[in-house]
């Protein structure tokens, strides 16, 4: 009977896809890695839908509509970031000759996933002013002043933390353009590579350094700030890698790091150069 062999055919089929997701680990790891990068489509597209939200505002609360358009614009600046990333990491992983090993170690850190779920916690806080910020629509100018000044803090607060994530973002893609240009022994690339890598590492400090000394936030969001350790530790994992590929042309590894801290006899990476 047709039935009975169409579901065994299921079964079979099922069993050997899992069975060579067993035998092919990095078959799992695609799997989560495209997983992953989808989900900055969704994160970028909560943070437009911020942003188009901000910009309806203007024109109701007309006396510091300079400052809510300039809000707006952060906001999409922000999503626009996060939808070029999501753009770059899809079609690199589509034809990339090689298999990726900044993204196979991206991927075992949890790096993108954390980004895109702390990317929409970001922007669900910025949602969250929306109300509060439309409210001053109805109020008298005194109070309006006044209830803006605790709205720009939160405003402030923000920021730092949009920041953060779209220069992860961006050095995630220069990371992974060195690897590329290191594949292609291309040194005038790995070299202008490099200085932008350490820009962006530069960086880094700066935002984490201003983020410290914002404490104008409500107790609220200050808690946020304070107990997202999350985007800390994507911090210590790209400045281990980018560090990592400027001085080996490799991801870290154990070894690496007994290099690293003097404890292991220097060797070449695989299509490191220096420059």
């Amino acid at each position: 009977m047709p039935r009975p062999r169409q579901k065994k055919e299921i079964i079979f089929s099922v069993s050997t896809r899992y069975n060579i997701f067993q035998s092919h680990p990095m078959a799992l790891e695609a799997v989560g890695l495209a997983s992953s990068i989808a989900g900055l489509a969704v994160a970028a597209a909560a943070a437009f839908r911020a942003s188009e939200s901000m910009y309806n505002l203007v024109e109701r609360v007309h006396a510091v509509k300079d400052d809510i358009q300039a809000f707006a614009m952060d906001i999409a600046t922000y999503a626009t970031v996060i939808k070029t990333a999501h753009f770059s990491l899809e079609r690199h992983t589509k034809t990339l000759v090689r298999q990726s090993r900044v993204l196979q170690y991206l991927e075992e850190k949890n790096v993108l996933s954390q980004l895109d779920t702390y990317s929409r916690r970001v922007t669900l806080r910025i949602a969250r002013l929306e109300g509060p910020i439309a409210s001053l629509a109805t109020s008298i100018p005194i109070w309006l002043q006044i209830k803006w000044m605790m709205q720009k803090r939160e405003i402030d607060a923000l920021s730092p933390l949009m920041l953060k994530i779209g220069n992860h973002l961006d050095t995630i893609l220069l990371v992974v353009s060195l690897e590329v240009a290191y594949q292609r022994g291309d040194s005038n690339e790995i070299a202008e590579l490099k200085r932008e890598i350490k820009l962006h590492l530069k960086t880094i400090e700066v935002l984490q350094e201003r983020q410290k000394r914002n404490s104008q936030a409500s107790e609220e969001l200050q808690k946020f700030i304070d107990s997202s350790d999350m985007i800390d530790n994507i911090r210590d994992v790209m400045v281990e890698l980018c560090q990592n590929m400027l001085d080996q042309g490799a991801v870290p590894t154990d070894r690496s790091r007994r290099r690293g801290r003097g404890l292991d006899s220097p060797s070449t990476a695989p299509g490191s150069s220096k420059s």
